[in-house]
């Protein structure tokens, strides 16, 4: 880009490329922005004469980034990151009065077990922040880099691509299985080879595999699962009255055994712990507001038993 473009180059410029990467649709960015779409066609227009490259292109019925896009994303990102963090300077941050709204990424379990309580706790000190949850995929990084959300929770062991990105310990956890209590057979396994008898119900998590599935079933010499779920909420559901057994959580599964009467018991040997970790990006790494955020979400975690 030349120094006559980056002159051209205001910040209105930058949020609406920031968002047209981001979305990858000209009709989604606009609705964001609140413009019409004509107006967003033209900045696109405008935005390949400044960058000299189309930036997004068609590709079947969408449009997806070229490769001098991708390379935009994250510092794109990244510079709009920090010019919040210089207007937020200027403004202390007050969560008693902020209307901020923060998107985690995370899973069922996650966001049962840990944002119940922090919900609680923000209800007293900040009664009218929003927290709004997705579900994890693989390219979580990304997403975090590219602004769609301010943080993702999982398990460190299943974290991916993380270069550049912060992370901080939240809770430990352990797995167990859950059974209906009639079940006999699953309640007179001792060994891998019993539980390699059984029926059961797999966890894939948005192809993010649950940290301890894939050692389990290798230990049970499994090669599938009858059913396979995304979460663990709908595994535990499909366990009651049937014969088959699901690998949950240990909190989950205390909660999941008194909602759908059922029973858990220890797998022959626990050889993986869940260290849920939160991450976020340098983009909010400095921000006032995502800071307390986190550092609500520490103290939660810290107080979880």
């Amino acid at each position: 880009m030349s120094p006559d473009a980056t002159r051209d180059l205001d910040l209105n410029l930058l949020v609406a490329l920031h968002v047209l990467l981001e979305e990858q649709n000209v009709s989604r960015a606009a609705e964001r922005l609140r413009v019409g779409q004509p107006a967003m066609s033209s900045t696109l227009k405008r935005l390949r004469t400044t960058f000299g490259d189309p930036l997004l292109v068609r590709k079947g019925r969408g449009l997806v980034r070229t490769p001098a896009a991708d390379d935009l994303v994250e510092p794109v990102a990244e510079a709009l990151g920090r010019f919040e963090t210089i207007l937020g300077q200027r403004h202390v941050f007050d969560p008693a009065t902020s209307r901020s709204t923060f998107t985690i990424l995370t899973s069922d379990f996650v966001a049962l077990i840990l944002l119940q309580p922090l919900m609680q706790r923000l209800v007293e000190i900040a009664p009218h922040i929003r927290l709004q949850t997705r579900d994890l995929s693989p390219d979580f990084a990304d997403r975090l880099r590219g602004g769609s959300a301010e943080l993702a929770i999982l398990p460190s062991a299943v974290a991916s691509d993380t270069a550049g990105l912060h992370e901080q310990f939240v809770f430990r956890d352990r797995y167990v299985y859950l059974a209906d209590p009639d079940n006999e057979r699953a309640r007179g396994a001792r060994t891998w080879e019993d539980f390699a008898l059984l029926s059961h119900v797999g966890y894939s998590g948005e192809e993010l595999p649950a940290v301890a599935q894939v050692e389990f079933d290798r230990l049970a010499g499994l090669h599938g699962h009858d059913i396979t779920t995304e979460t663990f909420l709908l595994s535990a559901y499909l366990v009651q009255k049937t014969h088959f057994v699901c690998l949950a959580p240990s909190r989950l599964a205390r909660l999941a055994a008194e909602r759908f009467d059922l029973v858990t018991f220890e797998p022959p040997a626990n050889p993986t712990m869940i260290d849920e970790t939160a991450f976020w990006s340098e983009r909010t790494a400095r921000d006032p507001a995502n800071r307390w955020l986190r550092a609500q979400i520490h103290e939660v975690g810290k107080n979880m038993v």
